[in-house]
């Protein structure tokens, strides 16, 4: 779903701006390639028909990306997904830094796991997706890590 402008501190507001960067180039993805609509699925707005729902395999997943698993689920069971820009509903993304970052290690767990139970669908996880995308070469700094001067804000 869109993410809507966030209100609060700088954060928030930045952390915001990242999710929807993150969730305009999953449109982008799942329009140039519409299988992906399931393999890729991100919960938020998805409906189904109880008939098609029943006929899946369901389990309990108990770590993130979820909603990616049940997606895969659907693929399996021979479901087609759609994505319609055309229909609206709106995320107003509004979570703290020390909570995003709490879970930002369960959802790099759960992304391996994935790929590694489904590597027919996903592929092997590039060693380098964390990374993929950020201003800084974390690794070009002699700690290991980049000096504030490094990181560009914007």
């Amino acid at each position: 779903m869109p993410v809507v402008a966030a209100v609060g501190d700088s954060a928030i507001q930045a952390l915001a701006r990242i999710y929807a960067t993150e969730y305009e180039a999953h449109c982008r993805e799942i329009e140039a390639d519409p299988r992906l609509v399931l393999l890729h699925l991100w919960g938020g707005n998805v409906s189904l028909r109880r008939v098609d729902f029943l006929s899946i395999e369901v389990e309990t997943w108990n770590v993130e990306h979820e909603d990616q698993l049940f997606g895969i689920r659907c693929h399996q069971a021979g479901l087609r997904g759609v994505f319609d820009r055309e229909l609206y509903a709106e995320h107003r993304y509004m979570r703290k830094a020390n909570s995003f970052l709490s879970s930002a290690r369960a959802r790099g767990v759960a992304k391996w796991q994935l790929h590694t139970l489904f590597p027919e669908f996903l592929g092997e996880l590039d060693t380098n997706w964390a990374s993929a995308g950020l201003p800084v070469r974390w690794e070009g700094s002699s700690s290991g890590s980049p000096s504030r001067s490094e990181v560009p804000i914007s």
